[in-house]
């Protein structure tokens, strides 16, 4: 399945999709690329996590009776992962990273 974009005015974080999907337009449209300013990047970064991550989440079906303990230990995972990322800083209160 080829996916499409339609002309027009867009504001979106560039991910690899994205950018295939503007490389095919670049030879018939004017394309305008801007960095994110410094300020802004951890607001679209995050924003783009939480896109996929509730997209992850809600792909576990609810009417399972393990939906919620298999959304937790996800969520739980990712947490590890990014409390991992960032050792040695103190950026999470105590407790703050594991959902019960």
């Amino acid at each position: 399945m080829t996916r499409q974009l339609p002309p027009g005015v867009y504001d979106h974080l560039m991910h690899r999709g994205l950018a295939d999907l503007v490389a095919e337009l670049r030879s018939e449209h004017d394309v305008e690329e801007k960095e994110i300013e410094a300020a802004d990047q951890s607001r679209y970064l995050a924003r783009h996590v939480e896109r996929l991550l509730a997209r992850a989440v809600g792909s576990i079906a609810a009417d399972s009776e393990e939906a919620r303990p298999r959304r937790v230990e996800l969520v739980n995972q990712l947490l590890e992962t990014l409390a991992a990322a960032v050792e040695g800083r103190d950026l999470f209160e105590p407790g703050e990273m594991s959902i019960v």
